[in-house]
This record gives structure tokens, C-alpha cells and sequence, in this order.
């Protein structure tokens, strides 16, 4: 929680986005690194946020609020002292704690999708493509990234045709934005694999 912020809700959200480009505000949601971690509202001169994350990521967020509010005060009331006088992380440690988040999903799905280990680049290319808007899941990603392993194997100008006749053919997928040559791009690039 953190009280006295006096900027309006669209002025904290950009003059904290401007301080820290990997911190993002939407959908009610405070972001790291495009990773939930708190559940954000200000209602006249407080915020409140409620863990999604872990709890030192969300006492940074309380802490970066105050940092950019002139007289504003953070506080935990769960903890011992309820204040947030210095900043809990660095910018480098809350940021590696949002990217471990992920790489521990993506490690879970890819174990679903294949026990062997071989899933790990399918996992980080379907939600690589989700994370942009290019994909829609409806059902299970482990079993989207299970049937796009076996494009991967062989990795040349065709594999955005193929993929795009994998992904049209899942129950599991509900709409590909995507076109073939714009997966193949991406692909031979590893957009997925640097997408950190």
C-alpha cells in the first residue's frame, strides 16, 4: 500500500514506466518484465497492490511508486516494520525475479509437453508467439508446443508453412495471426529464444 501518491492514475503509470522501461501497468495489473506481479488500485490518494508475484518483488513496486511520488509513503502492513524506507531489490534483482518466474512455467509445461526434455525451445516459441498476439490458445500449451517440436527438429525457409499447418490443425488452438513467411523470419532469427 502506499499512501499520499497525488498523481492521477495515467500520470504514475507513465512517470513509471518512463523510470523503469521493464515495469508496465495494464489490465489492473502491475507487470515485471511483462510478468504479473501485483494487482494494482489507486483510489483517490492510495494504491493499493496485491500480491499476484513474489512478496519482495511486490514491496519494490510499493517502493518504486514512492520513489517517483514527492511525500508519498509505502508501507507492508505484513511486515516488520510496515515501512518501505529503501528499496527492497535492485532494478537487476526484481528483474530476475520476474524472468525466473518464467523460465520455471515454461520449464513445468515442458516437462508436460515432453518428459525426455526436448520441449524447452517449442514451450518458448508458442508462448513467445501468445505473448505477441500472434497466437490464441485455448486449451493446453503443453500439448501446442508438444505438436510444434517436430518442426523444430529441421529448422530452414519452410518452417513457417509448417508450423502454421501444425498450429491450424490443433483443437487446442484457438486463432494463428501469424502468417508463414512472418514464423519463418522470427524462427531463423530466435526472436523466441532472446525474448527475455
Amino acid at each position: 500500500m502506499v499512501h499520499d501518491v497525488t498523481f492521477s492514475s495515467q500520470e504514475l503509470v507513465l512517470r513509471l514506466n518512463q523510470r523503469w522501461r521493464f515495469l508496465s501497468v495494464r489490465d489492473g495489473q502491475v507487470r515485471i518484465v511483462n510478468e504479473p506481479i501485483a494487482a494494482f488500485e489507486k483510489r483517490g490518494a492510495k494504491v493499493t497492490l496485491k500480491p499476484i508475484g513474489p512478496r519482495e518483488a511486490v514491496r519494490w513496486v510499493a517502493w518504486a511508486v514512492q520513489e517517483i511520488c514527492p511525500g508519498a509513503e509505502a508501507a507492508d502492513d505484513d511486515a516488520d516494520p510496515p515501512t518501505i524506507g529503501e528499496a527492497p531489490l535492485t532494478d537487476e534483482e526484481v528483474q530476475q525475479v520476474a524472468r525466473d518466474i518464467v523460465a520455471q512455467r515454461h520449464a513445468v509445461i515442458a516437462k508436460e509437453a515432453d518428459p525426455g526434455g526436448g520441449a524447452h525451445e517449442a514451450v518458448a516459441l508458442v508462448s513467445y508467439l501468445v505473448k505477441r498476439g500472434h497466437l490464441e490458445v485455448c486449451g493446453s500449451t503443453a500439448v501446442v508446443a508438444r505438436a510444434v517440436m517436430g518442426c523444430l527438429q529441421e529448422v530452414d525457409d519452410t518452417i513457417g508453412q509448417r508450423l502454421e499447418d501444425v498450429l491450424l490443425d490443433l483443437d487446442d488452438v484457438e486463432e494463428l495471426y501469424a502468417e508463414a513467411d512472418e514464423m519463418t523470419k522470427l524462427v531463423l532469427r530466435n526472436d523466441h529464444v532472446l525474448d527475455w
